[in-house]
């Protein structure tokens, strides 16, 4: 993307509604991401409405190149809302692997709440993410700033279903808010950076004291 252009309101979340900003980095990626996302409407942050959303994005930067399908770089963001399960609609071999399956699901509309793949964490890796086709070589798993199911126990499944697939986990911790200046790890944090295979430590953003290094109060 080419944020040369982008005004900071534009860039740091300042939409009038999430599908608002949907639209904004689908245009802006031309036609290479593709989004099976629903936010129900209302603000932006949708609290109290974390079971009702699904944003999973599938990014493949090969279509512009003349490359073939398995050429290029596969990118895929999935959104687990908390508590609840991830979950979708897609399916996993056939998003990148199938021009014709993803053009033809792009932009449907589904029910709000049937899904046809749904799980938690350990679920999600080995029945979604360990079936997409090319399978990813690396997973980021983070816990984000909304409340959250992830602990040691979670994370040892996580990493046995990672190991049965061949695949690496990158846990990532949550960058410190503007206001806290500690780099303690929390401990679901701590747990993911010595249990999985590598860890991207974010803790150093407590020494940061520039507000404007930030997108907003949360966001590093």
């Amino acid at each position: 993307i080419n944020f040369s252009n982008a005004s900071r309101r534009l860039i740091t979340g300042h939409f009038p509604t999430r599908t608002d900003y949907d639209q904004y980095i689908l245009d802006a990626y031309k036609g290479s991401l593709a989004c099976d996302c629903y936010t129900p409407p209302g603000p932006f942050i949708p609290w109290g409405r974390t079971h009702m959303i699904w944003q999973n994005i599938y990014y493949y930067d090969g279509l512009s190149n003349n490359q073939n399908e398995s050429d290029g770089n596969f990118l895929t963001h999935l959104t687990k809302p908390g508590y609840f399960e991830a979950h979708g609609h897609w399916k996993a071999s056939q998003i990148y692997a199938n021009r014709t399956y993803t053009e033809s699901v792009r932009g449907e509309m589904y029910p709000a709440g049937k899904f046809n793949w749904a799980g938690n964490w350990e679920e999600t890796i080995r029945t979604y993410i360990a079936r997409i086709d090319p399978k990813p070589d690396y997973v980021v798993i983070n816990a984000g700033l909304w409340p959250h199911d992830l602990n040691e126990t979670v994370f040892l499944k996580l990493r046995d279903a990672l190991d049965d697939h061949g695949m690496v986990g990158i846990y990532k911790t949550t960058n410190k808010k503007m206001d806290d200046y500690s780099t303690d790890l929390e401990p679901h944090d701590a747990a993911g950076c010595r249990i999985l295979h590598h860890c991207l430590n974010l803790s150093w953003t407590g020494h940061i004291r520039d507000g404007n290094e930030y997108l907003d109060k949360s966001h590093f």
